[in-house]
């Protein structure tokens, strides 16, 4: 299953460095989350558990849940937008990075999401023959499966039946894959929704636990590298085989489309619970002594454009300026003397400042509704990792947009939206926006969807 493993990374970067414990990281993009226990600002010198956002591309962090809510389970996944965690009580709870809610969407552990998918872990079919509280002979195998649920059709499926547990899912796209122990031990298991078949990723007699799977890329923690269980002088040095060993976990990879497997890490401490997003892995580490959150990137991974929109008219006034939109912007999140060449270029201009503001916090500042006869005006962005020239393409274009070039034909990273609805045009309008670099492979663009409203004017 898969062949000989090697061992291959790319560059390893530090991605928290705050004194407190970062665990249970998860990727989307250029997001990461995780778990954090800092110290708490309001007092008492406590740490308590909240949710933290890095961005790759900017640079930048800011905390996503709180004030310091003590029931955020360690099952932490990101889609796009929506990041899915369990609370410690059964409750499968969604934050919406666009519109920056939260609230509970399901019963049941260890959620993960792709999109419009949800996966988790759910004991209903579970048998329960007797009560161990009241029976100490009572004696029966535990039985826990993985639900899918699609919020696009609102159906629900059952995706695993086998008498064991099977647990910790994840889900990109298509494919789920879920830690097993049909076999006596934890193996890798995949289902690919699309084909509706299921197939064993991991053989190996040590444990694979904890998967995530982005595309035809699949990661876990595996205890097959055992270490000394004690580095003191004695039978080690003399009989290196007969020295007791436990397990060392390191981070794996499988490649679906070449059926090849990787060892990402090789440190003697603990790698553990990995997440994926094309070319990224990042994991939970404990090399230093205490847990932080570590990356690294794949050689030689294609990943598709990503596609941002934007919009240069901050505060949706129909007039895009210095004053209210730089400025306004820099007042928004704290800053008392706004900083207008915020790019430090030595020109202050409306792409790279006031959009540079508003993407260093993770927003994208779409709009969302626009009277008749007022001109709606953005940037739709890509931006592909290995720098190839983009082909920008638009659906469901309104009648009397134009989707340009604003730059001329040597510009190839961003393309401009304007559109001054008439009179007639009032309603509900859905424009999906895609990048691509025409060397995808079998790697799909990722499409952007914008709802906008226009709103009647009598």
């Amino acid at each position: 299953m898969g062949g000989t493993p090697t061992f291959r990374h790319g560059t390893e970067r530090g991605v928290t460095s705050d004194l407190g414990i970062q665990n249970y990281p998860a990727i989307s993009g250029d997001r990461i989350v995780w778990k954090d226990y800092r110290l708490n600002p309001l007092g008492g010198g406590t740490h308590e558990a909240v949710i933290y956002l890095y961005d790759l591309a900017t640079g930048t962090e800011r905390q996503i849940t709180g004030p310091y809510e003590l029931n955020i389970g360690g099952d932490l996944h990101i889609s796009g937008d929506k990041v899915v965690w369990g609370d410690g009580s059964m409750g499968i709870r969604l934050y919406d990075l666009a519109t920056d809610t939260e609230r509970q969407i399901a019963r049941g552990f260890t959620p993960a999401i792709s999109g419009d998918r949800m996966v988790w872990v759910d004991f209903r079919n579970m048998d329960w023959p007797c009560n161990p509280a009241l029976d100490p002979s009572c004696q029966f195998v535990l039985n826990s499966d993985i639900y899918l649920y699609d919020t696009a059709t609102d159906t629900e499926r059952q995706i695993t039946s086998d008498s064991r547990l099977q647990q910790y899912p994840a889900i990109s796209g298509d494919k789920i894959v879920w830690e097993d122990d049909r076999n006596g031990n934890w193996d890798i298991y995949l289902y690919d929704l699309a084909t509706d078949t299921e197939r064993q990723i991991t053989s190996d007699p040590y444990d694979q636990r904890d998967p995530a799977v982005s595309g035809d890329k699949i990661v876990w923690e595996d205890s097959r590298n055992r270490v000394p269980s004690s580095d003191e002088p004695g039978s080690c040095a003399t009989d290196p085989e007969s020295c007791p060993r436990t397990a060392n976990w390191d981070i794996y990879l499988y490649d679906l489309a070449t059926d090849t497997e990787q060892r990402i890490t090789g440190h003697r401490w603990k790698q553990q619970d990995p997440a994926i997003s094309c070319d990224t892995v990042v994991w939970q580490d404990y090399r230093n002594g205490v847990s932080k959150i570590y990356s690294s990137e794949i050689p030689n991974v294609n990943c598709p454009p990503i596609t941002r929109i934007l919009d240069p008219d901050v505060n949706d006034d129909g007039n895009v300026d210095l004053m209210n939109d730089i400025f306004g912007t820099a007042f928004a999140f704290g800053t008392d003397s706004a900083v207008h060449d915020i790019t430090g270029d030595g020109v202050v201009d409306l792409m790279n400042d006031i959009l540079g503001v508003a993407g260093s916090f993770g927003l994208d500042w779409p709009p969302t509704n626009v009277k008749e006869g007022r001109l709606l005006n953005f940037y739709v962005k890509g931006t592909d990792p290995d720098g190839d020239s983009l082909t920008f393409e638009v659906t469901d274009l309104p009648l009397g947009a134009t989707f340009t070039n604003p730059d001329g034909d040597d510009a190839d990273y961003r393309r401009e939206f304007r559109w001054t609805p008439s009179d007639d045009q009032a309603g509900d309008y859905s424009v999906t926006f895609t990048a691509t670099d025409g060397d995808l492979g079998e790697v799909e663009a990722l499409p952007t969807e914008l709802p906008i409203t226009v709103r009647d004017v009598p």
